[in-house]
């Protein structure tokens, strides 16, 4: 009887779950999402209904959930998206399509584990940080647009071998890339002169001691300090997740107590180069 209650309470509560409506935090992409017909419902390759799919103004979770294949293209220039966020609670998105958005500023944290395809293609002239290293299921990757991108971040695990392109993607500042000789190549073509990919994710946490600067405590409530015994530390600029930047400092100790909780990148250049770190502020 008991486990009979527990099932029945579980149960209930994927049902409200599922009924909840998403909260966005970019306004243009939730508008592009309900009222422009952007999700393939039967796999053609037709992208013949908005993500509102019962068509009552809103986006909840059930509707996120259901779309495998959904286009982002903001061809007149109405929406103003700047970040996609919001598209990681799309659970069992398989391909993404992103088109015409010149406003779009920051790719990263999207944590689609489903994801197959991304294609970036179109005018992107804002975009300065993708990080999809964490699309570790993506085989067809396409970026196409931005001339001038300051971070790049495509060490996934895999080389997309059904598709990889980086057309009209010139003059690439710092990029992170898995040990795979096309995948390599193909990404110093289209870097800035003298600039080389590496194999050592600035922004990864996992190897901390591999770049010979640490960044701690890390998450903090205030301040982080960077131990420099390997490196003079010049300046540090600090972004926020939309890739704005919030802060500069010439000093190992930075405050971030005047910032909302949330990740944050830290750009923090030497003599030797920019190191990148991914700090999270509680």
């Amino acid at each position: 009887m008991r486990a009979l209650l527990l099932l029945a309470t579980f149960i209930s509560a994927q049902i409200q779950l599922s009924g909840q409506t998403l909260s966005f935090s970019d306004f243009g992409l939730k508008q592009l999402l309900l009222l422009n017909n952007c999700v393939d419902t039967n796999s053609d390759g037709q992208y013949d209904h908005s993500v509102d799919l019962n068509l009552d103004g809103e986006i909840q979770v059930s509707e996120a959930l259901s779309v495998t294949s959904l286009e982002i293209n903001d061809l007149y220039r109405e929406y103003y998206v700047k970040h996609l966020n919001d598209i990681q609670h799309f659970d069992n998105l398989e391909q993404l399509r992103i088109y015409s958005n010149d406003s779009l500023a920051y790719i990263g944290e999207l944590g689609l584990d489903s994801l197959k395809l991304f294609w970036l293609d179109g005018s992107a002239f804002s975009l300065k940080h993708c990080d999809l290293s964490d699309l570790a299921a993506v085989n067809s990757l396409r970026i196409d647009g931005p001339f001038v991108l300051e971070y790049l971040n495509i060490q996934n695990g895999s080389f997309a071998d059904e598709s990889f392109s980086l057309f009209y993607t010139e003059y690439i500042q710092y990029a992170c890339v898995d040990s795979i000789a096309a995948e390599y190549n193909e990404v110093a073509w289209h870097m800035n002169p003298g600039a080389v990919p590496s194999l050592i994710c600035a922004l990864s946490e996992e190897e901390p001691s591999s770049l010979e600067i640490r960044v701690f405590p890390n998450p903090t409530s205030g301040v982080v300090h960077i131990d420099n015994s390997l490196h003079d530390v010049i300046e540090v600029v600090v972004y926020d997740p939309l890739g704005r930047q919030v802060l500069k400092a010439n000093s190992k100790d930075i405050s971030l107590r005047g910032l909302p909780a949330g990740s944050y990148l830290l750009a923090i250049q030497t003599p030797e180069g920019i190191f990148y770190s991914r700090v999270i502020k509680n």
